[in-house]
């Protein structure tokens, strides 16, 4: 006995770890399948054409990734402040501070790797969407049938908001995949109540709070779902505060020293009920417009089943108890913090309502006639589903803007503007997205891009301060001359142009009427993603096209207390 025992024991062993090296092999393989995919998505929408015009915010987000790639590029030099500075001189559109440094380390050592342009940068994304992906698929498959997981798993990678967010350098993808793993961690914090999963818990959401602050909703899941699993004295175990610990210290410091700019973005100063009772409706509504209609209306069968129900007989599990918690805190939290209202404030909870409208695929298998055979009763019901997804929610988002990548071919075609810099003013979005790519062309920063939204103006993130410098064309004219500036960028958006404000008003009368200023470039780039054509024009200083900007001072009063010189 003890003899065979001994023989069967190493046996047993090592079948478990071919078992579980099996599961790992088939993930990396799963993990590829989706990343492929993601990028079939990205070539196949015109992502990898794009001017960074997805959304206003995609050139900070490139740009501070950049800024980050070049310090460690540089060897992580003395003068972290200073350097990236030296860095908004040249390229003013960066936001550290105003968002959390760890996406931007995870991008600057990925561009190191693979490169700066933005390409690679997409690439990333479609890794981290394919990450979140494989992540959903494997929390399923504790839960749901294969089929389903499976079903959920392509489906969250298809939607078209997914597609968006990866087609654009934006940070929900990557919070989005922070997000998630938090939540499976408390998950098993819950289920086991073990040291080693409270510290996992609290480790994961500094991490997703240090990648957005969105993911502050993450620290009101926990207690509620001990409230909905009526475990209430667990809220005040040494676990849990061990877990709020590693969450204060991860990003406590870092977002009391922020809170100034990250304020300055929002819509207004502090909570109101006005703002809540506004959000909340249209943060519902976006909830369920973010998966479709299709699985909408299955996330409300897997709802009953997997939580309304069990909560009032007392079976609810703590799975189900941590999802419905964090759908229910991703909501709240943001109709609590008076910022923009949009369906990316709430794109981080569509893993949760996946996994609900997963368990009402299984729901509606289970509720099939009984002449159904049997061996088609597990894939009938998710294919059904698959074909009602590809036919009413599917799309891929087509459309790009090619505008500022031809004009930065053109203004980096001229030997002779080297070392000139440039001066850029648009009625939409334009600054941002020329000085994006102007510095995914350059390997180390090279020009210096004046923006007229700092030069001609003091603003602050939302407009609802604006000071002009300049009031008239005449006086434009002498600060161009008095900074140097010999090449302006002009770009215009005609369908727009009631936003249009008064400092590029400004500069557009001055540029047409002073025999100085000559047009030497001009294009209406097709850009089906906006709603008119856009125009973009390149001026040149006649009598001297060459000359190189004096000084620049960028204003940053409202950000760091300072203005930048240079």
């Amino acid at each position: 006995m003890s003899a065979l025992s001994q023989a069967t024991v190493p046996v047993s062993s090592a079948g478990g770890q071919r078992r579980r090296a099996s599961r790992a092999a088939f993930a990396v393989v799963q993990l590829a399948l989706y990343f492929v995919l993601a990028v079939v998505l990205q070539y196949s929408s015109g992502a990898y054409r794009d001017d960074f015009s997805g959304f206003n915010d995609e050139p900070s987000h490139y740009t501070t990734a950049l800024m980050v790639r070049d310090y460690f590029a540089a060897g992580f030099p003395r003068g972290a402040m200073r350097f990236a500075e030296n860095f908004y001189v040249h390229y003013p559109k960066m936001a550290l501070g105003h968002w959390p440094p760890a996406a931007y380390i995870v991008f600057g050592v990925w561009m190191i790797l693979f490169g700066g342009g933005r390409i690679p940068a997409l690439l990333l994304l479609a890794l981290f969407t394919a990450a979140s992906t494989l992540l959903l698929f494997l929390a399923a498959r504790r839960v749901l049938s294969l089929a389903s997981s499976h079903l959920i798993a392509l489906g969250f990678l298809l939607l078209p908001i997914v597609q968006m967010h990866f087609n654009m350098v934006m940070l929900e993808s990557p919070l989005t995949l922070a997000s998630l793993a938090a939540v499976l961690a408390m998950v098993r914090w819950v289920e086991r109540d073990r040291w080693m999963d409270a510290v996992w818990f609290g480790l994961l959401t500094g991490t997703a709070i240090m990648t957005k602050g969105n993911a502050w909703a993450l620290v009101f899941v926990a207690p509620m779902a001990l409230l909905l699993l009526r475990r209430v004295r667990r809220i005040f175990s040494p676990r849990m505060f061990l877990a709020g610990g590693l969450v204060a210290a991860l990003c406590g410091p870092f977002t009391i020293w922020t809170m100034p700019m990250v304020k300055d973005g929002w819509d207004g100063s502090s909570f109101t009920w006005a703002f809540f009772f506004t959000a909340m409706p249209q943060l519902a509504g976006f909830l369920f417009q973010i998966v479709g209609v299709v699985f909408s209306v299955l996330f409300f069968a897997g709802l009953w089943t997997k939580f309304l129900a069990p909560m009032w007989n007392r079976r609810l599990e703590p799975f189900w108890a941590v999802m419905a918690s964090y759908i229910l805190s991703v909501w709240v939290f943001h109709g609590m913090v008076p910022t923009s209202i949009e369906p990316r404030k709430v794109f981080a909870a569509a893993p949760a309502l996946l996994l609900f409208s997963g368990a009402g695929v299984d729901w509606l298998t289970s509720v099939l006639p009984r002449r159904v055979p049997m061996f088609a009763r597990p894939v009938l019901a998710p294919a059904a589903i698959a074909l009602a997804f590809a036919s009413v929610t599917f799309a891929i988002p087509r459309g790009y803007c090619p505008g500022f990548v031809r004009v930065t071919d053109f203004l980096l075609s001229k030997p002779e503007w080297s070392d000139v810099g440039f001066f850029v003013s648009s009625n939409t979005d334009g600054e941002g997205r020329l000085i994006a790519e102007v510095a995914s062309r350059e390997i180390w920063p090279k020009h210096i891009i004046i923006r007229s939204s700092k030069a001609l103006v003091r603003t602050n993130w939302q407009l609802t301060q604006y000071e002009l410098h300049c009031t008239t064309p005449q006086q434009v004219s002498d600060l161009l001359n008095r900074l140097s500036i010999a090449i302006v960028v002009l770009h215009d958006e005609p369908m727009r142009e009631k936003e249009t404000h008064p400092h590029h008003q400004l500069l557009r009368a001055m540029l047409k009427d002073n025999p100085d200023w000559e047009k030497i470039y001009f294009d209406q780039p097709h850009c089906n993603r906006h709603t008119a054509t856009e125009e973009i024009s390149i001026y040149a200083y006649k009598p001297d096209p060459v000359r190189k900007i004096s000084h620049v001072e960028v204003d940053l009063e409202n950000k760091i207390g300072r203005t930048l010189r240079y």
